[in-house]
């Protein structure tokens, strides 16, 4: 699998000839271009807007889907299952999770439901009071074998790109040290069940 972090709420996930896109940037928002790529599924938090539709070329289908929020889905043998806080999704052997909110009892569901989490992206730059406590609660709750934070379209360009954005966290989880890499390659066997890994992801804009 090869993950590549676009920017903000934004990870391009490739499984072989698979692609799945998460929330892509909004110009309105971070004054940046969205680039043009290709998925089958795009995962959103929020609608996206009509013009920024047309840049998200279809891989395997059609048509890209664009997964509305809550519900079940299956796109070109991709799972997918959305809650109000995120989804769920499974391309061959791994599943993920792309997860936005701080709602301790959808995890709970979401736990229940998928016990076996290999990667869980997780917004890390929530600013509430107490945030940092409740992102590690969650992230240890859902227990991924690798963890990627990203961050919202409130945070600048050049506080994302650095990486800054994630010291609350990183501090919390007792990771200080970890460096933003260019993009996440990674095999279902190198996933590993008894540790934790955090990966930071520079953001290629």
């Amino acid at each position: 699998m090869e993950i590549k972090y676009l920017g903000w709420q934004s990870f391009r996930v490739q499984e072989g000839k698979q692609v799945v896109l998460t929330q892509p940037y909004s110009e309105n928002k971070t004054k940046l271009l969205f680039p043009k790529t290709k998925a089958d599924l795009v995962l959103q938090s929020r609608t996206t807007e009509n013009a920024l539709r047309q840049g998200v070329e279809a891989v395997n289908q059609k048509k890209v889907f664009w997964a509305p929020g809550p519900g079940e889905y299956e796109v070109a043998e991709i799972e997918a299952k959305g809650f109000p806080s995120g989804y769920w999704f499974k391309i061959r052997s791994f599943q993920l999770v792309f997860w936005w909110g701080l709602e301790v009892e959808e995890v709970k569901k979401l736990v229940r439901d998928f016990p076996n989490i290999d990667i869980l992206f997780l917004k890390a730059d929530q600013g509430e009071k107490g945030s940092s406590k409740r992102i590690k609660e969650i992230s240890q709750k859902i227990s991924p074998g690798i963890l990627i934070p990203f961050c919202s379209e409130k945070v600048g360009k050049d506080e994302m790109v650095s990486g800054k954005w994630a010291k609350a966290l990183l501090d919390a989880l007792d990771q200080e040290d970890i460096k933003p890499q260019e993009k996440l390659v990674v095999t279902k066997e190198e996933v590993s069940d008894d540790e934790l890994k955090i990966v930071l992801l520079e953001a290629k804009l």
